[in-house]
Protein backbone atom coordinates (compact mmCIF):
# COMPACT_ATOMS: atom_id res chain seq x y z
CA UNK A 1 0.00 0.00 0.00
CA UNK A 2 1.64 3.25 -1.18
CA UNK A 3 0.53 6.98 -0.89
CA UNK A 4 -0.37 9.13 -3.45
CA UNK A 5 2.97 10.93 -4.62
CA UNK A 6 4.99 8.38 -2.94
CA UNK A 7 6.70 6.63 -5.77
CA UNK A 8 9.72 8.22 -7.61
CA UNK A 9 9.15 5.88 -10.74
CA UNK A 10 6.48 3.32 -11.44
CA UNK A 11 7.70 0.27 -13.55
CA UNK A 12 4.47 -1.57 -15.31
CA UNK A 13 6.42 -4.69 -17.05
CA UNK A 14 3.37 -6.54 -19.01
CA UNK A 15 0.79 -5.47 -15.73
CA UNK A 16 -2.13 -4.18 -18.27
CA UNK A 17 -2.50 -7.10 -19.92
CA UNK A 18 -3.34 -8.56 -16.70
CA UNK A 19 -6.07 -6.11 -16.01
CA UNK A 20 -9.85 -6.81 -17.61
CA UNK A 21 -10.57 -3.98 -19.97
CA UNK A 22 -13.19 -2.82 -17.95
CA UNK A 23 -11.09 -1.74 -14.95
CA UNK A 24 -7.96 -0.58 -16.82
CA UNK A 25 -8.97 3.31 -16.87
CA UNK A 26 -9.40 3.44 -12.97
CA UNK A 27 -6.26 1.34 -12.70
CA UNK A 28 -4.41 3.81 -14.77
CA UNK A 29 -5.93 6.18 -12.52
CA UNK A 30 -4.75 4.74 -9.39
CA UNK A 31 -1.31 3.97 -10.52
CA UNK A 32 -0.65 7.65 -11.86
CA UNK A 33 -1.39 9.31 -8.48
CA UNK A 34 1.40 7.15 -6.31
CA UNK A 35 3.80 8.80 -8.67
CA UNK A 36 5.24 11.99 -7.17
CA UNK A 37 5.53 15.12 -9.56
CA UNK A 38 8.48 15.03 -11.85
CA UNK A 39 8.51 11.05 -11.03
CA UNK A 40 8.45 8.35 -13.90
CA UNK A 41 6.30 6.04 -15.19
CA UNK A 42 7.47 2.92 -17.76
CA UNK A 43 4.86 1.15 -19.13
CA UNK A 44 5.96 -2.28 -20.88
CA UNK A 45 3.86 -4.67 -22.71
CA UNK A 46 2.88 -6.59 -25.92
CA UNK A 47 1.62 -4.25 -28.87
CA UNK A 48 -1.46 -5.77 -30.47
CA UNK A 49 -1.12 -4.01 -33.67
CA UNK A 50 2.26 -5.58 -33.99
CA UNK A 51 1.28 -8.64 -33.01
CA UNK A 52 -1.65 -8.89 -36.04
CA UNK A 53 0.53 -6.94 -38.64
CA UNK A 54 2.88 -10.13 -38.50
CA UNK A 55 -0.16 -12.31 -38.38
CA UNK A 56 -1.51 -10.95 -41.38
CA UNK A 57 1.43 -11.06 -43.35
CA UNK A 58 1.72 -14.79 -42.55
CA UNK A 59 5.17 -13.95 -40.44
CA UNK A 60 3.69 -15.87 -37.10
CA UNK A 61 1.26 -18.73 -36.51
CA UNK A 62 -2.10 -18.16 -35.07
CA UNK A 63 -0.16 -20.07 -31.92
CA UNK A 64 2.47 -17.97 -32.33
CA UNK A 65 0.04 -14.41 -31.83
CA UNK A 66 -1.97 -16.15 -29.10
CA UNK A 67 0.42 -17.29 -26.82
CA UNK A 68 2.54 -13.68 -27.37
CA UNK A 69 -1.30 -12.18 -26.30
CA UNK A 70 -2.76 -13.90 -24.01
CA UNK A 71 -0.20 -16.05 -22.70
CA UNK A 72 0.56 -16.02 -18.53
CA UNK A 73 -2.87 -15.22 -17.56
CA UNK A 74 -3.24 -12.17 -19.84
CA UNK A 75 -6.54 -11.16 -20.28
CA UNK A 76 -6.47 -8.71 -23.12
CA UNK A 77 -3.52 -6.60 -25.23
CA UNK A 78 -3.02 -2.74 -25.82
CA UNK A 79 -1.04 -0.88 -28.84
CA UNK A 80 1.75 1.65 -27.91
CA UNK A 81 -0.94 4.47 -29.16
CA UNK A 82 -3.29 3.44 -26.33
CA UNK A 83 -0.63 3.71 -23.60
CA UNK A 84 0.73 6.97 -24.73
CA UNK A 85 -3.08 8.71 -25.22
CA UNK A 86 -3.65 7.29 -21.67
CA UNK A 87 -0.74 8.99 -19.74
CA UNK A 88 -1.15 12.26 -21.58
CA UNK A 89 -5.43 11.73 -20.59
CA UNK A 90 -3.51 11.45 -16.36
CA UNK A 91 -1.66 14.46 -17.36
CA UNK A 92 1.72 12.74 -17.86
CA UNK A 93 4.16 13.71 -20.69
CA UNK A 94 5.66 11.31 -22.84
CA UNK A 95 9.40 11.26 -22.82
CA UNK A 96 10.29 7.99 -24.97
CA UNK A 97 7.94 5.48 -26.78
CA UNK A 98 9.58 2.30 -28.45
CA UNK A 99 8.63 -0.92 -30.35
CA UNK A 100 11.05 -3.54 -30.18
CA UNK A 101 9.79 -6.25 -32.25
CA UNK A 102 6.43 -6.84 -30.52
CA UNK A 103 7.08 -5.39 -27.52
CA UNK A 104 6.39 -1.76 -26.49
CA UNK A 105 7.88 0.56 -24.21
CA UNK A 106 6.50 4.31 -22.95
CA UNK A 107 8.57 5.90 -20.44
CA UNK A 108 6.51 9.13 -18.68
CA UNK A 109 6.69 12.03 -16.24
CA UNK A 110 4.70 13.33 -13.98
Amino acid sequence: QFDAGELDCLWLDDVLNNIPIDKVDDSFRNLVRLVKRGGSVIVNGTDIFEVSKSLSSYSISIQDANKLLYDKGKCNCFSIAFVVETLKQYGLTVKTKRVNGYQYSVEATR
